[in-house]
């Protein structure tokens, strides 16, 4: 495994948005592929957002932006799994 995403988190700074915001933005880089996360709010916000049937299903969620974000690139063969933290 490699650390793909670094990045400054814009708008609210939360744990919760920061985990996100990095499976949005490698979302946004690759096409076909699988991301490990060790965060179980991303990995089921990523999962919510791109199994939502229109983007009234997440209207009410935190961080609206990047769940909009993940839904406009819902179409991307990736995959996403839990991997347990190493310490």
């Amino acid at each position: 495994m490699i650390l793909a995403a670094a990045a400054r988190v814009n708008g609210e700074q939360t744990i919760n948005r920061a985990e996100l915001m990095a499976i949005a933005e490698l979302n946004l880089l690759v096409e076909k592929g699988i991301i490990l996360s060790d965060s179980a709010y991303a990995i089921h916000a990523f999962t919510f957002s791109r199994q939502a049937r229109c983007q009234l299903d997440f209207r009410m969620c935190d961080h609206l932006d990047l769940h909009q974000f993940i839904w406009d690139s819902r179409l991307k063969e990736i995959e996403i799994k839990k991997v347990a933290r190493p310490f």
